[in-house]
């Protein structure tokens, strides 16, 4: 795997080659987020955005990769692009989690005001 990545950097220059260093740190990723690796997964799918920002499995990667590093604010922004050009229901899960993660953060004044049918579930 390390050796494609490789690879697929060298030959970046080109269309092609682009795309397939964006299809390789792809797989990459996915196979750290397999593993519970969001760490290392989360840098090569904010390059595979970078280097190209039309590619609907790069949000949605990205985004999965960012609630499991518990920043559901910047998992938002991604998973909301991911659902727009994606509308399948695994996508909107994702983005509802996402939502309901940053819900939780609220002070319980504002949390209060949220809708009891979004309202996120109480770990107490």
């Amino acid at each position: 795997q390390s050796k494609t990545l490789e690879e697929a950097e060298s030959l970046q220059s080109t269309a092609r080659g682009k795309k397939l260093l964006v299809d390789a740190l792809l797989v990459a990723s996915v196979a750290k987020l397999s593993v519970n690796d969001a760490a290392t997964a989360e840098p090569m799918l904010a390059r595979a955005y970078k280097l190209d920002e039309q590619n609907p499995l790069v949000w949605r990667n990205l985004g999965i990769a960012r609630l499991a590093l518990d920043k559901p604010g910047d998992a938002i922004a991604v998973l909301d692009r991911a659902a727009k050009a994606d509308p399948s229901p695994i996508v909107a899960m994702l983005a509802r989690a996402a939502i309901d993660r940053q819900a939780a953060r609220l002070p319980p004044i504002l949390r209060a005001a949220w809708p009891a049918s979004r309202s996120p579930k109480s770990s107490a």
